[in-house]
């Protein structure tokens, strides 16, 4: 369909504009969204009660069981239309179903690829940038001890520098492959404190 080999499968033309920059494919739970309030007249309430349903999984028999809704739905804003048939309203719904298997994991998977990719590209080729942001934003002690005995098993050591006057803020900072313990990592001081200490 990118290349223009086939042509892409818009059912109605409410659908149309939804699914227009994915190829006449439902790939995303907005769509799926936007799906029910346009073609089966779902009101908020009822499609955050079938993103549940999809996000928890809850499978394709609690998903039918709002079925007559939706074609209840699909009659008021299209039974006039000449193109909204039942045949065709279980299609979309259908389709709503399948997407509802695969959305969630197909619409994160890019989305947690590139942050893996460019967490690992830091980490490999930056560690001091990695390491600091990472120190910065984790407030678990035991997680920053992982984090720290992490620094020394890579080739390019990092020197974990305790606090000092001259270069530590709060929190983690760094000058070159030093990374210096904020003032808030020494115990029984908190921020306030270590801002103080600055």
């Amino acid at each position: 369909i990118k290349w223009g080999r086939e042509e892409p499968e818009l059912l109605h033309p409410a659908m149309a504009s939804i699914c227009d920059s994915t190829y006449g494919q439902i790939i995303y739970q907005e769509q799926i969204l936007r799906i029910l309030g346009d073609v089966f007249d779902f009101d908020w309430t009822h499609r955050a009660e079938v993103r549940r349903i999809i996000s928890k999984k809850h499978g394709d028999q609690e998903f039918n069981r709002k079925w007559e809704q939706a074609w209840k739905g699909a009659q008021k804003l299209h039974g006039g239309d000449g193109i909204m048939t039942k045949e065709l309203a279980r299609l979309i719904w259908m389709k709503l179903i399948t997407a509802g298997s695969y959305a969630f994991n197909a619409s994160h998977a890019v989305s947690y690829g590139m942050i893996a990719y460019e967490t690992m590209y830091f980490k490999r080729k930056h560690p001091e940038i990695f390491y600091l942001a990472k120190l910065n934003f984790t407030d678990d002690d035991e997680k920053s001890r992982q984090l720290l005995r992490d620094t020394q098993r890579h080739g390019r050591r990092l020197n974990i520098v305790p606090p000092d006057p001259l270069y530590s803020h709060v929190s983690w900072s760094r000058v070159g492959k030093d990374l210096f313990a904020g003032f808030s990592q020494v115990p029984n001081i908190g921020e306030k404190t270590g801002k103080a200490s600055v």
